[in-house]
């Protein structure tokens, strides 16, 4: 089913709203069709505790980052 039609079938129970710049901007590239590779950033953990670092799970960094 077409979406445009499936919205209106919705009617005044659904409401949209444009997303905001910053979330545009993360997405420029692939709206424009280029391609995005973003190499990911490594956090600065300077300030925290290094025992609090080193004590991280795996999960838990990749969560931080």
């Amino acid at each position: 089913m077409c979406a445009e039609r499936e919205v209106r079938r919705l009617g005044r129970s659904v409401s949209f709203e444009p997303l905001p710049a910053s979330v545009l901007r993360v997405f420029e590239k692939r709206i424009k069709g280029g391609r995005y590779n973003a190499a990911p950033v490594e956090p600065d953990l300077s300030r925290v505790d290094q025992k609090l670092v080193t004590s991280l799970l795996t999960f838990q960094r990749e969560g931080v980052k």
